[in-house]
């Protein structure tokens, strides 16, 4: 059907005058499940509105309430069934819609590509399956934000439009607010912004409708009506006052309509809509690192989630044991409600974080439990250990060969006493060569030589199990880190790689690869800077002028930051130190504090490669400030990137705060610079030559400058955010824009979604597994691999980072199930039927 033949399909079913200024009504209730308050009270809520709108959809024929989020719905099946009954027989009577088809109305910049397509994924299967429907306009209209990446994954998803409210044109600047929007891949959607935002007083709503449409521009409006926030919806009221199925208001004619109806009538104008090719940010910039702890769980869980996924189809392919498919259907419920946009953009109360955390908590149990199960099964026939040896085995989660680094502790059979130290020896049992490994302090602190941390290299095979035979070696003590430099200056060399870092300012000051200097004078470090109580920042883009740098301590004070305790009660230690060192890495520690807080920096530089780790342990003490980690290239940075939804975006060079997930990176004009990659913190910003990660801020909780009114109480004590101790670690990657622009979402991959080892003993009684999914392209990534939610196989996902074409030759069990050809940024979607793997098997 052609685009003006179904304007007057649409236009005629509905009543409106084709020649008319046509007004299309949405009424919902928008409804955060938290935000304000906690869940169960979002429950109640949830349960009241659907009550109240069932009523008014019984009463009022011509009336259309729409309703998104399967959450909600699968709330009021398991605590109200008869509603749900109701709602079911609305659906089918074409009086209730069910709208946009999501999970929930997630955070559109934060979310893995992967856990984006789940939201969907999840709530499509469910109102499919319940309801017999499927959308095809997505909606998320209080998300802060939405990354370019959405809009491949809307159309592959069956998504043809999408209707949004934020940002509005003060933060986003936009030709209109109807328009199409490309993706990445060259997909596009078409979408219209509303940005009078999705709720309309309670009794007003006639009025409200008036005003919006009084301002309109455009022939064909669209306004989102019904109270909301806390759910409502529709009052008696306001249907009374507007009439239950079609009227005019003005020039206006107007019907209670659908999404659906909007765009198709829009989809029949002849002018072509303008093509916005960028993310639609920058509004509370702010929720890209408040409530850190939450946005490192979430992190946790999604990467811990989806190798539990593919441990588990590994294990299953091979027949060794059932897929676990409800425990991880469980898991990825916990994560989805995560990505809820007032939980993981950290803008909800403190009891709502403390309960995301149990949740994220909750997650990461069962994966955990999923994931140990499978790894046993997939080691059970392994030989048994040669006596004095202590095997190794970790699992590769990427369908590729590459060589990690690997940390893992276990016990030696007995306990030490003789003053001597035993060191380790470890053979690659693949080629029976050996690996380059050191000993480090151990978690615990036992006065004895009896438990090992050992950090090792290992090459390991694509998704499979490797396996490392560690040996015993006595010295008559443990080794003493060996480092060069002068009184002020530690230098690490290893192979290609020179770093220095101050002894006196805990600073780095030079990163040196192959010889060019990376760093500029002011090297990086931790600053603090200005920030705001408002959760969100408010009106603000970007975070304050900077206060101060943490420096290293004095001895007196690094001694009691530290707890070390002489004879007198009291003891000093050298700030800045050499803690481990060896045929791995080196490692430096920095003790350093600004005014009531403190910090353990912990730079891990590689003897191979180029990647400098970096650690810190946070001890936070501030209020209304924001802790950042600053990098000071060598040269102005003129192109700044960041890794979103299956995707490369272009971040801003001006000092706003910017959203990325796994990595950013800097360059200059001489197209050199430095990728950071991180394991849990989403924002920065860069200005000049500096890139900076903001790690944490301290606003109150759920605090909002709305309309310049005083928000924060001033007779009372209020909590802040991430007061305490927090974590974070990230790595530096000196190079090349090209090279690492090719291998950042692979190296970032390997640092996120880490090999799982343990030190075991095999019982030697199974049989040896085979590589469950290989690829012959490591430049291609394998998002997902893991049961049909339908059970009717296996399905994985492959994604193309680069901004180059490639291909991919997929293999499961060791023979080839088909080939894929992936446009730039691209995902594609491939199953494996049971009989395939039964005929190979």
């Amino acid at each position: 059907m052609s685009g003006v033949v179904q304007d007057k399909v649409i236009r005629g079913r509905l009543g409106i005058g084709v020649s008319t200024r046509s007004a299309f009504l949405v009424c919902h209730a928008h409804l955060d499940p938290v935000w304000l308050w906690e869940w169960e009270e979002g429950l109640g809520a949830a349960l009241a509105t659907f009550r109240s709108a069932a009523d008014l959809c019984e009463r009022s024929e011509g009336f259309v309430f729409n309703q998104n989020e399967a959450l909600l719905y699968e709330w009021v099946e398991e605590y109200e069934p008869a509603l749900f009954d109701r709602i079911r027989k609305l659906v089918k009577a074409g009086r209730w819609q069910i709208m946009g088809g999501w999970y929930l109305q997630p955070d559109c910049n934060l979310p893995s590509g992967e856990s984006m397509c789940r939201q969907i994924e999840r709530g499509q299967a469910y109102f499919q399956e319940k309801f017999g429907v499927r959308p095809t306009t997505a909606i998320n209209f209080d998300s802060f934000g939405h990354s370019r990446g959405l809009v491949q994954i809307l159309t592959k998803h069956g998504y043809d439009s999408y209707l949004i409210c934020r940002p509005d044109n003060t933060f986003c600047p936009l030709p209109k607010n109807v328009f199409e929007w490309e993706g990445f891949d060259g997909s596009r959607v078409v979408v219209r912004r509303i940005p009078e935002l999705y709720n309309s007083p309670l009794g007003k709503a006639k009025e409200y409708i008036e005003k919006r449409l009084a301002g309109s521009g455009d022939e064909i409006e669209c306004v989102l009506w019904g109270v909301g926030n806390h759910g409502g919806g529709p009052s008696r009221k306001d249907l009374a006052d507007l009439g239950a199925t079609e009227g005019t208001l003005g020039a206006w004619s107007w019907q209670h309509t659908t999404p659906e109806d909007y765009f198709a009538v829009l989809a029949g104008q002849k002018a072509p809509l303008a093509v916005v090719t960028h993310d639609l940010n920058r509004w509370a910039v702010g929720c890209y690192t408040s409530q850190v702890r939450i946005k490192q769980g979430h992190r946790a869980l999604e990467n811990e989630l989806f190798r539990a996924e593919k441990m588990a189809a590994a294990a299953a392919v091979n027949g060794f044991v059932d897929y676990p498919a409800n425990a991880l259907r469980d898991a990825e419920r916990d994560l989805l409600i995560s990505e809820f946009h007032d939980i993981l953009p950290g803008s909800s109360i403190q009891a709502a974080e403390e309960a995301a955390l149990r949740l994220l908590g909750h997650g990461r149990e069962i994966v955990a439990r999923v994931a140990a199960r499978s790894f046993f099964s997939l080691l059970s026939g392994q030989p048994l250990a040669n006596e004095g040896t202590y095997p190794v085995f970790v699992f590769n989660p990427h369908p590729y060969e590459w060589e990690a680094e690997i940390d893992v502790e276990f016990q030696m059979e007995n306990q030490n006493w003789n003053g001597t130290f035993f060191d380790v020896a470890i053979t690659d049992m693949r080629t029976g060569t050996p690996v380059p490994s050191q000993v480090e302090k151990e978690a615990s602190n036992m006065p004895l030589d009896w438990r090992k941390h050992v950090v090792f290299r290992g090459c390991l095979a694509a998704s499979a199990i490797s396996r490392f035979d560690l040996r015993l070696r006595e010295l008559p003590k443990k080794p003493a880190p060996a480092f060069s430099g002068d009184d002020n200056i530690f230098k690490v060399a290893t192979g290609t790689l020179e770093v220095a870092i101050c002894r006196r300012s805990g600073r780095m000051l030079s990163l040196k690869d192959h010889g060019r200097e990376y760093l500029g004078p002011e090297g990086c470090g931790l600053e603090v800077v200005r920030d705001v109580a408002d959760s969100w920042v408010g009106k603000l883009t970007t975070l304050g002028t900077v206060e101060g740098r943490f420096a290293a301590l004095a001895e007196a004070e690094a001694g009691s930051f530290a707890g070390v305790v002489g004879p007198d009660g009291t003891g000093k230690l050298g700030a800045v130190r050499v803690v481990e060192d060896g045929p791995v890495r080196t490692v430096v520690e920095a003790l350093c504090g600004w005014q009531n807080s403190r910090a353990q920096i912990l730079y891990s530089i590689p003897k191979t490669g180029s990647a400098v780790g970096v650690e810190i342990r946070m001890l936070w003490n501030e209020k209304d400030r924001a802790a950042k980690w600053s990098t000071n290239l060598r040269t102005p940075v003129i192109d700044f990137r960041g890794q979103t939804l299956f995707g490369v975006h272009d971040l801003p060079t001006d000092g706003d705060e910017c959203a990325f997930q796994q990595w950013c990176g800097g360059f200059g004009g001489d197209r050199h610079g430095v990728l950071l990659i991180n394991n849990g913190t989403y924002g920065g910003d860069c200005l000049g030559n500096s890139i900076r990660l903001t790690l944490q801020r301290s606003p109150a909780y759920s605090a909002h400058a709305w309309e310049d009114l005083r928000y924060i109480p001033t007779d009372r004590f209020v909590p802040r955010m991430d007061q305490g101790e927090r974590i974070f670690q990230f790595w530096m990657i000196p190079g090349d824009r090209e090279s690492l622009l090719l291998s950042a979402d692979r190296l970032a991959l390997e640092r996120n979604q880490l090999p799982y080892s343990l030190q075991a003993f095999p019982s030697g009684n199974g049989v040896l597994p085979l590589p469950s999914l290989v690829l012959d392209n490591s430049k291609v990534l394998l998002s997902s691999l893991r049961r049909d939610p339908a059970d009717k196989g296996w399905i994985f996902r492959l994604f193309n980072p680069t901004g180059q074409t490639q291909s991919a030759v997929v293999s499961c069990l060791n023979h080839k199930v088909g080939s894929f050809a992936l446009a730039p940024y691209a995902f594609e979607n491939g199953s494996l039927c049971d009989e395939a793997q039964k005929a190979i098997l």
